[in-house]
């Protein structure tokens, strides 16, 4: 094993001593020894155990002993001349330490003095911080002495002057005691007085003379709602606001009134005793009379003292009412002198926001929970408010009236005030009480529900469900009369209430709808209604069905127009006004195709026009009537005798004459100008001896409207006396429009063709058409339309013409052209 030099080393410095340690330390021989996890126990095994695959020798181990051995001799050599080398550093540090003691005695030394001074600082920290807290303790104690001492004084200099306002005369120091009072209390509770000697007996006056004040201010306020004086109830309001219980009392107020309300609703509604009250009063009666019957607790006595309860309880609702809202408008008068806040506003807080609604709401559920309790206790109390729902209604009404003429508030409206501000203060009542009406829905549903059925049962017995086996149904005008006496009685009872009325009106509509559904049904539509027997033939019974039922239904609608006439709602008039205006349409449906079928069978005669030979000569002076003429006026008779005359519509009936002598004029006219040929100045004077006899006809026919032939027909009449000059002037003189003006255009066109050669043909011979078929075109088309077939007419005259080589056309082209403005 090599051995170290120990000559290596620098013996001098410490950077040699540590060359010569990183050289010991850097043999291999050390290795092992300066490893952190060197075990010598298991070095030492490591040497005893032989090598795997060789023999154990003790050779071995003397050896490793041996190295070991030589190695710490060799560090034990290095350390002694490690030491040797630096004994002069060695000597100076130990002579160091001898310095460092006594530093280190010279620092403990001082250490202790600090410590002494610590202590006399500490000590006298400590004594001044006690002094400072005794002394806080004092103050404090002196300045909550002081506080209890100024409390003391202010309550004291409190109940004197709750003692002076005491003394004032009257009630007028009420509401300053009641102030000073709250302010006692509040310094109370702001400090704890008591125990105190002086406090303790003023505490008890205090407490008396708040009862004091509050039974003087509730007396005051009872006695202001009394005789709805609004000063004295204001005074008795500012009491309670003064001590802090303006919202409590007003509660109680209020609700002490609705207990009222409901106590004596209930003994209103009490079937028990009603009953015994009336058996009590019967009994009293008949005292002395031998086997006394029993009361029928369902009859009129019955009925008529529970309206009497009911009255007296709209009495009591009345004052109670009054009082309420007589309290809600001081509350809302009264405001805080600071805070400018109304008394109102802390009221409203405990009940819902608004003091008359809560009221109200109130009212309407004990009344509605005590008319159920009442109804289902006895079912005639449910018959009495059924039937006599209306009258149960009118006493609210006659409630809310009464109400609404004393403004609400107990007084009677002054003749000053605004009308507006009355409008107002009612509209306002009037949307806040409607809740109470809500109570006796179900007495509305089923009253009406009996006023329909009551409506409908004159319906029900003009039309029975069950007609005689072959016989036709029709109603007759006593039915009517008796259905518009219903309308009538139902109308009436219910006007008082706009709600009520509109309801009962639709029931009323109701009623006519069937009314005129079932007439309807029963209107005769066969073959017979539109035929004209003529001579002294009867009318048929189809004919004098559908006259009956127009009859009826005019009737039915001239009732209802004059109802009407007593009520001036709008919503009413309106809900009415359709039922009616349905009923005359019906009117029209049934009367328009009877007065358009006998107007057509007269038409025909009318058409006969064309059978007649106006170009035949006669020897008579005057030339004769003819045939259809005379047909036309015996069917103008027989119509005006067997169907007008039993017509009794009032006005509508002279309608219907003058739209049957109109038609009639314009269809003669219309035929008359197809007449051709009309060349002689004897069929001339026959056709005006025509127009003649039809004008007389006519004249006969408008006699029972007792209008003028002229202002009924109209136009129409003056066109018939100016077609009949017509046929007598100059074709220069038929262009001029006052001779014209009141003749239809297609009319003079016509006339002006007839005048012309044949080969200008009329649509009757250009299209093959029949005079009444050409007519009745003329009936659905415009006359526009009608210009333009006759122009297509012309244009056939003006081809023929041409065809023929010819370049001039007949003067009466020239004039229809001009007449109908074609180019």
């Amino acid at each position: 094993m090599p051995v170290p030099d120990p000559a290596a080393a620098a013996p001098s410095t410490s950077t040699a001593g540590t060359s010569v340690t990183t050289a010991l330390l850097a043999n291999p021989e050390y290795k092992d020894f300066i490893d952190d996890s060197f075990d010598p126990a298991e070095y030492a095994n490591r040497i005893i155990q032989a090598p795997e695959g060789k023999s154990f020798h003790r050779t071995d181990i003397a050896t490793a002993l041996s190295k070991l051995s030589f190695s710490i001799d060799h560090l034990n050599k290095e350390l002694h001349d490690q030491v040797a080398a630096h004994y002069e550093d060695l000597l100076e540090q130990v002579t160091g330490l001898d310095d460092l003691e006594t530093a280190l005695a010279t620092i403990k030394e001082g250490i202790t003095t600090a410590n002494s001074s610590f202590n006399r600082v500490k000590t006298k920290i400590r004594d001044t911080y006690n002094q400072i807290q005794d002394q806080t303790d004092e103050l404090e104690l002196m300045q909550a002495g002081n506080e209890i001492l100024r409390h003391v004084q202010r309550f004291l200099g409190l109940v004197r002057r709750l003692e002076l306002h005491l003394k004032e005369e009257g009630t007028s120091g009420l509401p300053k005691a009641a102030l000073c009072i709250k302010e006692i209390e509040t310094l109370m509770q702001e400090a704890d007085l008591s125990g105190i000697d002086v406090v303790d007996p003023e505490v008890v006056k205090v407490e008396a003379a708040r009862s004091l004040v509050l039974e003087q201010g509730e007396k005051q306020l009872l006695e202001g709602l009394k005789t709805q004086n609004q000063a004295e109830i204001a005074a008795g309001l500012q009491v309670f606001y003064n001590i802090g219980l303006v919202s409590s009392k007003a509660k109680s107020l209020i609700d002490d009134a609705l207990d009222v309300i409901s106590k004596e609703t209930q003994s209103a509604l009490n079937v028990q005793t009603l009953s015994k009250e009336i058996k009590d009063q019967h009994a009293l009666t008949d005292k002395g009379k031998k086997g006394v019957e029993l009361v029928n607790v369902t009859g009129p006595a019955y009925t008529s003292k529970l309206w009497k309860r009911l009255e007296g309880l709209m009495d009591i609702v009345y004052d109670n009412t009054v009082r309420v809202y007589l309290l809600e408008r001081v509350l809302a008068r009264k405001k805080d002198p600071l805070s400018q806040a109304a008394y109102i506003d802390q009221v409203s807080e405990a009940m819902e926001g608004n003091v008359i609604k809560y009221f109200w709401k109130m009212v309407s559920l004990n009344f509605e929970k005590e008319i159920r309790s009442a109804v289902k206790s006895s079912s005639f109390f449910h018959q009495i408010f059924q039937v006599g729902y209306p009258k149960l209604l009118r006493l609210f009404h006659d409630l809310f009236s009464r109400l609404t003429v004393t403004n609400v508030s107990g007084a009677v409206t002054p003749a000053s005030s605004s009308q507006s501000a009355v409008s107002e203060e009612a509209s306002r009542f009037v949307s806040d009480s409607s809740v109470l009406l809500k109570a006796l829905s179900s007495f509305e549903t089923a009253y009406l529900r009996e006023s329909l059925a009551r409506l409908l049962e004159p319906v029900n017995q003009a039309f029975p469900e069950k007609p005689i086996a072959g016989n036709r149904t029709v109603a007759t005008r006593d039915d009517v009369e008796k259905l518009l006496r219903a309308i009538s009685r139902e109308l009436e009872i219910s006007k008082f209430d706009p709600h009520l009325l509109k309801s009962v009106s639709k029931n009323a509509t109701k009623a006519i709808n069937m009314y005129s559904i079932r007439s309807e049904h029963c209107v005769a539509n066969d073959s017979t209604v539109f035929t004209i027997p003529g001579g002294n033939a009867p009318v048929n019974p189809s004919q004098l069905l559908n006259i009956e039922i127009v009859n009826c239904l005019w009737t039915l609608a001239e009732g209802v127009w004059k109802i009407m006439d007593d009520f001036e709602d709008e919503q009413i008039v309106s809900v009415l006004t359709d039922s009616v205006e349905a009923v005359q349409k019906l009117i029209q449906s049934v009367v328009e195709p009877l007065v358009a079928g006998v107007t057509r069978d007269i038409e025909l005669s009318i058409a006969k026009i064309h059978k007649e030979d106006f170009n035949k000569s006669t020897k008579a002076a005057e030339p004769g009537l003819s045939p259809y003429v005379i047909e036309v006026g015996t069917k103008l008779r027989w119509v005006q005798r067997e169907i007008m005359m039993r017509f009794h519509c009032g006005d509508d009936t002279k309608e219907w004459y003058k739209s049957v002598g109109t038609r009639l004029i314009d269809i003669f006219l219309r035929q008359a100008s197809l007449i051709r040929p009309l060349n002689t100045e004897q069929g001339k004077l026959k056709l005006t001896t025509d127009m003649t006899q039809l004008e007389f006809a006519l004249n006969q026919w408008i006699q029972p409207t007792g209008i003028k032939l002229d202002a009924a027909m109209g136009t129409s009449y003056k066109g018939l006396r100016a077609f009949r000059q017509l046929l007598f002037l100059d074709l220069n003189q038929v262009s001029a429009a006052h001779h014209t003006a009141d003749i239809p255009k297609v009319v003079v066109a016509h006339h002006l063709i007839v005048r012309a050669h044949p080969l200008i043909q009329l649509p009757v011979a250009a299209f093959g058409w029949t005079e009444l078929a050409y007519s009745d075109w003329l009936d659905v088309h415009s006359e526009e339309e009608a210009v333009l077939l006759l122009g297509q007419c012309l244009s056939m005259y003006m081809d023929d013409v041409r065809k023929q080589g010819g370049r001039e056309y007949r003067v009466e082209f020239v004039a229809v052209r001009n007449l109908l403005k074609l180019v």
